[in-house]
This record gives structure tokens, C-alpha cells and sequence, in this order.
């Protein structure tokens, strides 16, 4: 199973993972169908029908959906949640400033250092 991990979004990480899983699980199920069933027109119609929704749900559920649902959700944590907005300034330093203008919790919290590292405030 291959999914993507967005360290700033457990939604579109999860979306990502039960997807590719639900895709494995299609194909398996496309597999068993295609040893299992005698008819070769229902055979064919059944594997190709769930071998196209694996494929969906591989390319759109577990990759393009998660990514559009990751920006939306990151957008909204990093103005409101002090953790997020830890961990993406700890990632990338340079936008600190950025950040803390954003979101006034997290500023009244941390500070950079003359290393440019995040140090929390006394």
C-alpha cells in the first residue's frame, strides 16, 4: 500500500491511506473475480468495472483529492493552531514572521533565536 504523508494535515494523510487501501482491496477483489467467475462477459465486465474503480481510486482519491483537502486544511490550521504553526516554523524558519502575524497565539508563545531556531517564550 502507497499513500502519501502531508506532515500538516492528519485529514489528507488519512483521506490518502484509506483510499490507496480501498484500491488494493479493489484490485484484489477484481483478481478473485477473475479466477472465480465462469461467465467470460460477466468476467470481463465485473474485472474491468473494479480494475477502473482501483484505478480511481489510486489516482484522484489517494493522490489529487488529498492534495486540494491538505492546502484548504493547512491554510485554515496555520492561523489557528499553535502546534501547526510550531511544527511548519520549526520546518521553515523563514517565514516565521509570516506566521506569527498570522496567528497571535503562536507568537505570544515562541520566538526565534539568533540561530534562527524556535525558542519558547519566558
Amino acid at each position: 500500500m502507497v499513500y502519501k504523508n502531508y506532515p500538516y494535515s492528519v485529514i489528507a494523510t488519512a483521506i490518502s491511506a484509506l483510499s490507496s487501501c480501498f484500491s488494493f482491496v479493489l484490485m484484489l477483489a477484481a483478481i478473485y473475480c477473475l479466477i472465480s467467475l465462469e461467465s467470460i462477459p460477466v468476467k470481463l465486465i465485473t474485472v474491468i468495472l473494479l480494475i477502473a474503480a482501483s484505478v480511481f481510486f489510486f489516482v484522484y482519491m489517494s493522490r489529487t483529492l488529498p492534495d486540494k483537502v491538505a492546502e484548504k486544511d493547512f491554510s485554515k490550521k496555520i492561523k489557528t493552531s499553535v502546534n501547526v504553526a510550531y511544527l511548519f516554523c520549526r520546518d521553515h524558519p523563514e517565514h516565521f514572521d509570516e506566521v506569527a502575524a498570522d496567528n497571535s497565539a503562536f507568537a505570544e508563545k515562541y520566538h526565534l533565536d539568533e540561530n534562527n531556531k524556535l525558542v519558547k517564550n519566558k
